[in-house]
């Protein structure tokens, strides 16, 4: 996929907007990393096949353009729970 197909998406071009990603750029070295919007992208995806799904979207996007932000450990994950058990609820 070339960059102009993927910024056509809403949902990416809003994805790659907020973060302040630019095409091209290698943000391997701080000073690059540093003039994105955010200090870490924290991905928080339901824990069914969907949100593994979507989750494995934005990781595979993002591998594909910047892969140094995976390697500067740029892109977090949080486990969302799976249930919720509550006592005395009975």
């Amino acid at each position: 996929m070339d960059a102009k197909l993927a910024i056509e998406n809403a949902e990416i071009s809003a994805l790659v907007r907020i973060l302040g990603l630019k095409f091209g750029e290698n943000y391997s070295d701080d000073e690059k990393l540093k003039s994105l919007r955010y200090g870490r992208l924290l991905i928080m995806t339901d824990q069914d096949p969907d949100g593994s799904h979507i989750k494995g979207l934005i990781v595979n996007f993002l591998h594909m353009y910047w892969p140094s932000l995976l390697k500067a450990n740029y892109v977090n994950y949080f486990i969302t729970p799976l249930l919720k058990v509550l006592l005395n609820c009975f």
